[in-house]
């Protein structure tokens, strides 16, 4: 049976042999007749089309933190049972990460996700690894056991991650020098430290007040 062949409510016969070009005699040479009693074929299925990636669906862009999830949508052109943990890879910073398979078997939509963990930090944008799906052991068949075709790239193309921006880096912060805010109606008040992270705004809490500083670029100063 050739690739891409599909009947799934069963073959139909045809009732005469064609003899494409050739001939079918007995041994006086009398051509036989061709035609015969049909059999039911009618539970005889074939299915060699082999399940293929459709469409992909990445997270929005925005920037994710510890405890958020990166879920990706991949659908398929036909229903896929899964087995295991399938998983697509991606580069976070300068590290592979791996959203794992989810949900969705049995169906042509399955969920694959990704949860940032310390310390990724990625604040260009994510990239995928590979193009591929790794079965890390597991299995993406169709109800005929067809193995999926596993290149997310089969039919689209793979989605842009590069504002999907991941920092899951806690930012240290050292108060070296802070004010007694205790006298009324003054609003300019100085505090001085350092912080782990260069040229971001910190927000700080003092008691029912909030303060937001920023990082100097390349001093990690407070300011």
């Amino acid at each position: 049976i050739e690739s891409g062949l599909e009947d799934l409510d069963g073959i139909v016969i045809s009732n005469n042999v064609d003899l494409n070009g050739g001939s079918i005699k007995n041994i006086s040479s009398v051509n036989l007749t061709l035609g015969f009693s049909i059999p039911n074929t009618s539970n005889i299925f074939v299915d060699s089309s082999i399940p293929k990636v459709t469409n992909i669906v990445a997270p929005v862009s925005g920037n994710f933190l510890l405890g958020e999830n990166l879920d990706f949508i991949i659908s398929f052109d036909d229903n896929t049972n899964v087995a295991g943990v399938p998983r697509i890879s991606f580069t976070v910073g300068a590290d592979t990460r791996y959203a794992n398979y989810v949900s969705g078997s049995g169906t042509s939509s399955h969920l694959y996700r990704y949860g940032p963990t310390i310390p990724d930090e990625d604040l260009d944008g994510i990239i995928f690894f590979s193009n591929l799906i790794d079965l890390n052991s597991g299995t993406l068949t169709d109800n005929s056991l067809n193995n999926a075709n596993l290149n997310l790239t089969a039919t689209s193309s793979l989605p842009n991650l590069s504002g999907i921006i991941i920092d899951t880096n806690i930012p240290l912060v050292s108060i070296t020098s802070a004010p007694d805010i205790t006298t009324a109606n003054i609003y300019s008040y100085t505090i001085s430290g350092t912080c782990s992270e260069e040229g971001r705004n910190l927000v700080v809490d003092i008691g029912e007040y909030l303060f937001l500083l920023h990082v100097q670029v390349d001093l990690g100063v407070l300011e």
